[in-house]
C-alpha cells in the first residue's frame, strides 16, 4: 500500500494479518531509506508490512537537501 508521508498520521489503516485498526501515528516504521528517502511502516501489534512512503522534494533545483520526510 503507498502511504502519503503528507497526511498519513489522521489516516486509518488496518493490518491484513492481525485484524489491527488504528491511525497512521501508531504505526511502526519498518525502514528508513535515506538513500532513496522511502519509509516502510508496519503494524503496531504483529510487525506486518502496512505500507511505504516517499517523501518529495521541496525544490528539485536543490540536491539531497531539497528531501524533507515530515515524519
Amino acid at each position: 500500500m503507498k502511504v502519503n508521508l503528507q497526511n498519513y498520521q489522521n489516516q486509518n489503516f488496518s493490518c491484513p494479518q492481525c485484524d489491527w485498526q488504528g491511525k497512521g501515528s501508531e504505526l511502526d516504521i519498518e525502514n528508513l531509506s535515506e538513500e532513496h528517502f522511502i519509509v516502510d511502516f508496519e503494524c503496531p501489534k504483529c510487525g506486518e508490512h502496512i505500507g511505504s512512503g516517499q517523501s518529495k522534494m521541496k525544490d528539485e533545483e536543490q540536491t539531497t537537501d531539497g528531501y524533507n520526510l515530515n515524519i
